[in-house]
C-alpha cells in the first residue's frame, strides 16, 4: 500500500480503484487482479486486489466509517495512503452510486398471459391418455442491460395438472390475502 503515497503512485492508484470497482461483479475478479498486476509491475496482486476491494466495498456501504475499516483491515496503511484512498474515493462517490444504481439488479416484469387446455392423446404411462393438463404461456418484460436497448420480451411455457394448478391457484389466494392485510383491503 506504501507504494502508492509516492507522487508516482497516486495514478496507480486511481487506476487500481477503478479497476477494482468495475470488476465487482466479476465473482473472482481475475481479470481485475491480472490487470492490477500489469500495472504495479507485481506477479501476484491477489492480497493488493482484496485489500483495495474491501476498501471500495466498505466506502459504498458505510463511507462514514472508514477510518475503523482502515484499523481493522489495513492496519499497515500509513496515515497518507489513508488520506489518498479516502480523498479517490470520494471524488468517484457519485459516479460509482449512479454505476451501482444502473446495474441493479431487477426482477423481469409480468407482460400477459395465455392459456388453453389440452388433452393428451399421447403418453408414456397409459394413466395419463385423456388427462386433462392447462398449457399456459407466460409473457415477461426482462430488464434491459443496456441504457438504450429496448426491453426483450421472453415467452416461458408450462404444463399443469389439476392438483399443480390447484396449488398455484392456492398459493396465489394467499399472496393476495397477505397483500389485502398489508394495504388495509385496498
Amino acid at each position: 500500500m506504501d507504494k502508492f503515497s509516492s507522487t508516482a503512485g497516486r495514478p496507480l492508484l486511481s487506476k487500481c480503484l477503478n479497476l477494482v470497482f468495475a470488476s465487482r461483479s466479476d465473482s473472482t475478479g481475475t481479470a481485475c487482479i491480472e490487470a492490477m498486476g500489469a500495472i504495479l509491475g507485481l506477479k501476484d496482486s491477489t492480497n493488493m486486489y482484496k485489500q483495495l476491494y474491501g476498501c471500495v466495498n466498505a466506502f459504498l456501504t458505510a463511507p462514514g466509517g472508514m477510518n475503523a475499516y482502515f484499523d481493522e483491515c489495513l492496519p499497515g496503511a500509513g496515515a497518507e495512503v489513508r488520506q489518498l484512498l479516502l480523498q479517490f474515493m470520494n471524488e468517484r462517490a457519485d459516479n460509482w452510486r449512479e454505476a451501482s444504481a444502473m446495474n441493479r439488479v431487477s426482477l423481469p416484469r409480468y407482460v400477459d398471459m395465455d392459456w388453453s387446455i389440452h388433452v393428451r392423446k399421447a403418453s408414456a404411462e397409459s394413466s395419463n391418455i385423456g388427462t386433462p393438463a392447462v398449457l399456459m404461456e407466460l409473457q415477461v418484460e426482462n430488464q434491459p442491460s443496456l441504457i438504450d436497448e429496448i426491453p426483450r420480451v421472453d415467452r416461458v411455457g408450462i404444463e399443469l395438472t389439476r392438483e399443480k394448478l390447484e396449488t398455484v391457484l392456492d398459493g396465489f389466494y394467499r399472496i393476495r390475502e397477505q397483500l389485502s392485510s398489508v394495504t388495509g383491503g385496498k
